[in-house]
């Protein structure tokens, strides 16, 4: 059976094509468009699956989507088209809907049946549901908990609860003005940041060195704007408009007053107001995290789950800080996050669910993440160098090519990988990256000022091999951190050697490599580690700042000759600067 599954009209629309539970091709609209964080429909991503499987449109057997409009129904009422036609099946569906006495249960899913035809049936999913099927169907685990928490959904801002192969079972529901991801985005906000999109960012100045004096004040002021309530902190009116899409921002005075925020930040990137930034950032930060510990525990002891397995999805959980932290605190004996946990993530997700709780209803089948899902590069890139006449080495033996880009990698050159199949979700994972040597410190700020153009503060990932983890980072043998979803922390005797990679606070977003994979990213590991080097490197997105991943050899090209990269390795070609092969 094979499901198209969509997430559109939300951050970042993406498609995915699923089979038999297994993904085949999944794709973010964004790489196409080159607009960061498209919210228009797919048609992009739809037609690259398409093409890429070799298969029609008809050959669909149903359209999924990670959002559920029959549940807002009634949330607009009064507010209204002035056509009789909309205005007629406006009111139909209210009337019917006016008469369900339970929503959050009832209405898990909604479909349209077509004629089959030209469109597939199209099935409506709950959005956290979506967000919880992206990671429970993508996890190795047969059974365990799930926890789903995001600004909010169709009503909804997250749900907790168990799974058992393919039954999901809700236990805990929040909603608005309860919101964990409303929360992190109204400080984000207020720090000069761009709420639903630099989340992330504050999170990194969350590890920078703070004051702890003024951070404990800030914890007490996030402490008298919220409630406990569940599994998402309730903030108070008085404090926080993120339930009333009218007001400005999503602070009130008083709030903004009590965090000592500045009347005007005309530049969020000015050091006057850094330490002030990286004392609320620590606070908010060190808050949320207690509150979704406290909360979890709570729930999880009340639901009587053995804290076996836990898969986390929506998009606070792009938060690997807090990711590892659960992590290393035993709460749970393993915990899952998906390659792409916010809603890029729910074209995968809608699509699971869709097969594995509507249409196919058994025990799953799979329980493996695919991580590099996108389009593969032409069979013969050298053709479009030809055409640009651009200079380029060709390599017949992979053995050659690793060689050298070590050679480069010794002169401390910054490489930039365009090879294979291109990676889902947010985070380059060596298909689409720009690497460098962690052991010279100067290479973080090369490439933050010439390369990626971003704050100066903003760390930079490592990557290695899987058997190597537990040597230079403090972590058990056999960690895999596959997506880079969580954050660990480098061995205190390796911190002057990877001083590169090593944020301020002494984490690293570590992403892990399995010894035994193939792609050109873990031979040039393997062969650092032949030739007696520390094989860790440099892994960051190949891209520039504001724009999208690079997918094509286009891309690629036009990023590597506007930036300070010095080599680009496309496929088996190598291009340098100014000629000098």
């Amino acid at each position: 059976m094979l499901i198209l599954g969509l997430n559109a009209f939300e951050i970042n629309s993406s498609a995915a094509f699923i089979k038999d539970g297994e993904v085949l091709f999944a794709m973010c609209e964004e790489r196409f468009s080159r607009i960061k964080r498209d919210k228009s429909f797919p048609f992009n991503s739809i037609n690259a699956g398409l093409s890429h499987l070799e298969i029609n449109f008809s050959e669909i057997d149903a359209i999924a989507v990670g959002w559920n409009p029959i549940v807002e129904a009634t949330k607009i009422n009064g507010i209204l088209p002035n056509r009789p036609r909309e205005l007629y099946f406006y009111k139909l569906v209210e009337a019917f809907l006016s008469q369900s006495n339970n929503l959050d249960k009832d209405l898990d899913w909604s479909m349209i049946r077509t004629s089959g035809e030209s469109i597939p049936d199209i099935y409506f999913v709950r959005h956290h549901l979506a967000h919880a099927s992206n990671a429970i169907y993508q996890s190795p685990f047969k059974e365990g908990d799930f926890l789903s928490l995001d600004f909010m959904g169709e009503r909804e801002t997250g749900i907790y609860g168990l799974f058992d192969q393919s039954n999901i079972n809700k236990k805990y529901i929040s909603k608005q003005p309860s919101s964990t991801g409303a929360f992190y985005a109204a400080i984000t906000e207020l720090l000069g940041y761009k709420s639903d999109s630099d989340e992330w960012k504050v999170m990194a100045l969350s590890a920078c060195e703070s004051d702890k004096n003024k951070v404990d004040k800030y914890i007490q002021v996030f402490k008298e704007s919220t409630l406990e309530e569940g599994i998402a902190p309730f903030l108070k009116n008085e404090y926080f408009n993120t339930d009333q899409p009218r007001e400005k921002y999503l602070t009130t005075k008083l709030l903004r007053e009590k965090l000592d925020c500045p009347e005007l930040i005309n530049n969020r990137n000015d050091l006057e107001i850094r330490s002030w930034q990286i004392d609320v950032a620590t606070a908010m930060q060190t808050f949320i995290t207690d509150y979704t510990f406290r909360a979890l525990k709570k729930v999880s002891k009340e639901h009587n789950s053995n804290r076996k397995n836990i898969c986390l999805s929506g998009g606070f959980f792009m938060n690997c800080v807090f990711n590892g932290q659960l992590e290393r605190s035993s709460l749970y004996k393993n915990v899952f996050i998906s390659q792409s946990p916010a809603d890029l993530g729910n074209s995968i997700g809608s699509a699971m669910f869709t097969y594995h709780n509507i249409l196919y209803g058994k025990r799953r089948i799979r329980d493996s993440q695919v991580l590099f899902t996108g389009k593969s590069l032409s069979e013969e890139p050298s053709r479009i160098m030809d055409k640009f006449q651009i200079p380029y080495k060709s390599y017949k033996e992979q053995k050659s090519l690793v060689e050298d880009i070590y050679k480069y990698l010794k002169e401390n050159k910054v490489i930039a990988i365009c090879s294979g199949k291109s990676e889902f979700g947010e985070r380059a994972l060596g298909a689409r990256s720009i690497i460098c040597i962690a052991s010279k410190s100067e290479n973080k700020a090369l490439i933050n000022e010439k390369i990626k153009y971003r704050e100066d503060y903003r760390p930079f990932a490592p990557v290695c091999l899987k058997s190597q983890a537990s040597k230079y980072f403090e972590v058990e043998d056999g960690y895999s951190c596959a997506a880079m979803e969580k954050v660990a922390y480098v061995k205190e005797e390796f911190v002057k050697d990877l001083p590169a990679i090593t944020h301020s606070d002494g984490s690293a977003r570590l992403q892990t490599i399995d010894d035994d994979t193939e792609g050109l990213l873990v031979s040039i590991l393997k062969f650092m580690y032949d030739q007696k080097e520390i094989p860790v490197l440099i892994n960051t997105s190949f891209n520039l700042n504001g724009e999208p991943n690079v997918e094509t050899e286009i891309d690629a090209i036009r990023t590597f000759f506007t930036s300070g990269l010095d080599v680009l390795v496309i496929s088996n070609l190598i291009i340098l600067k100014n000629n000098l092969i």
